[in-house]
């Protein structure tokens, strides 16, 4: 929230990018207030949304959220537990 409605609240978001060669690379991040918009190929989705998932980032993933079932679920019951 830039502008006249950031002011307004006090808010100060700071939005950074980062490109990241692979999950492990989050381990570089500060990720204590990060928030992650996933665009990765759609058969990377699901390596990537665990390593964030597991990192209690709030993680918003294009569809398909993976390319198999039974990983989706896996995946979402992470998140649901986290």
């Amino acid at each position: 929230m830039h502008g006249a409605l950031g002011a307004e609240l006090a808010l100060d978001p700071g939005v950074h990018e980062h490109v990241l060669d692979g999950p492990g690379a989050l381990d570089e991040l500060p990720l204590d207030r990060a928030v992650a918009f996933l665009c990765v190929p759609d058969a990377a989705h699901a390596q990537y949304a665990r390593a964030f998932v597991e990192r209690g980032v709030p993680t918003w993933v294009v569809k398909p959220l993976t390319g198999d079932g039974a990983e989706s679920r896996a995946l979402a019951r992470l998140a649901d537990e986290r």
